[in-house]
């Protein structure tokens, strides 16, 4: 899942040599992102960070396609252009193997709004539009660094386990089993789910396939 971030450094680089600003949102914003992929200790964060970063470059259907096109209109070098739209397209297949791995995971993590300013307003100063997010896993990295800090390996092996044990129980809470979520939806709220995409339409068909013709024509 963090190969989202090898995308991100590359783009760093690019965006250096095409010599933007470095307290642009451009280079300061994915030069935090990268920072906190850095902080990670487990796979349990890497993969709820990755999943934040792409609903928030793709909220939704036809994101990718808007994305894309304000790469093209923002940004007039070829190779950083290049770089963020094959990030994008990282970030499409990553939202299609989680939904298809954890189809109910994007329903508990939000979109953070400031994301999309790195492609929107590259040139604008960063205004520490991240300090929640380095924030957040701050607070969650310290249990583990109180933990190394008190007595040996062991004990944060020991904290470890116990925090992906933490996280494997509240992400089932979270997640209950597909089968179930959809009697709730069907049975209790009568909404109806589309099979492909799992997302609710109003009893027409979903046209989630044209977004998926929309990301096939912008992978070419």
């Amino acid at each position: 899942m963090c190969i989202l971030r090898e995308h991100l450094h590359r783009i760093l680089l690019l965006a250096r040599i095409a010599e933007y600003p470095s307290n642009s949102m451009l280079v300061s914003g994915i030069d935090t992102l990268t920072d906190i992929y850095a902080m990670m200790q487990n796979e349990s964060h890497c993969y709820l960070f990755t999943a934040k970063l792409v609903i928030s470059f793709l909220p939704c259907h036809i994101s990718f396609g808007k994305r894309v096109l304000e790469v093209l209109r923002n940004f007039d070098n070829d190779e950083l252009s290049f770089a963020l739209i094959l990030m994008l397209e990282a970030c499409v297949n990553l939202k299609s193997q989680m939904r298809r791995d954890q189809p109910y995971l994007f329903r508990h993590v939000r979109p953070d709004l400031n994301v999309k300013k790195i492609i929107t307003d590259s040139e604008e100063n960063y205004a520490n539009e991240f300090d929640i997010i380095i924030q957040n896993y701050n607070m969650s990295d310290s249990d583990s660094d109180s933990s190394s800090d008190s007595n040996s390996d062991s004990d944060s092996e020991d904290a470890l386990h116990i925090n992906a044990e933490m996280f494997n129980e509240w992400y089932q809470e979270l997640a209950p089993p597909r089968e179930r979520q959809l009697e709730r939806l069907t049975n209790e709220l009568n909404i109806r789910l589309c099979e492909a995409c799992l997302y609710p339409y109003n009893g027409q068909e979903c046209d989630c396939w044209l977004d998926e013709l929309g990301e096939s024509y912008f992978s070419k």
